[in-house]
């Protein structure tokens, strides 16, 4: 009954020309990663800081300055959870996407930040574009959450959303 329906709703929630580019945060302990992810992003009119480590962020304050977080599970002096953990507790609207070069599925034990979660294998545009995909679907869900569209707002709609 509802099959189709999230699909419809979403461009609703697509930026158009005269909004503002989505801004992603990328923590990652690869320079060269960060500048590959940065040069792709910038050729995809994606606005995105990158960041080789939390400490080199400064403040965790700034996570308020962007729509989304990519986040590498393999940092070399924290884990991406543990990160994930922290923007639970401090930025409950901030969606994260945990990445790795390992094939990582989502534990249920895990912060509810995270999303999904990405093989870097798939390459720089996979990852930005499955990360815009995943605000979208973030910020309808919101909107749903909020009862814009009752009819919608059950749980057989929500679990084809989140698939």
């Amino acid at each position: 009954m509802t099959e189709g329906f999230v699909d419809e709703r979403m461009n609703y929630f697509r930026k158009s020309d005269n909004q503002s580019k989505s801004s992603i945060v990328l923590i990652d302990d690869c320079p060269a990663f960060c500048n590959i992810m940065k040069a792709v992003a910038e050729d995809m009119d994606i606005s995105l800081s990158c960041f080789n480590s939390l400490a080199e962020m400064y403040s965790l304050a700034h996570f308020s300055n962007y729509d989304l977080a990519l986040i590498d599970y393999h940092l070399e002096s924290w884990c991406g959870l543990e990160i994930a953990r922290y923007i639970d507790i401090f930025f409950q609207d901030l969606p994260v996407v945990l990445i790795s070069g390992d094939n990582l599925r989502k534990d249920s034990s895990w912060p509810s930040s995270i999303r999904t979660t990405l093989n870097k294998e798939v390459g720089p545009r996979a990852i930005l574009e499955s990360s815009l995909s995943t605000l979208e679907k973030y910020n309808f869900y919101q909107f749903m959450e909020r009862g814009a569209y009752s009819e919608v707002n059950s749980e057989p709609a929500k679990k084809e959303f989140y698939q």
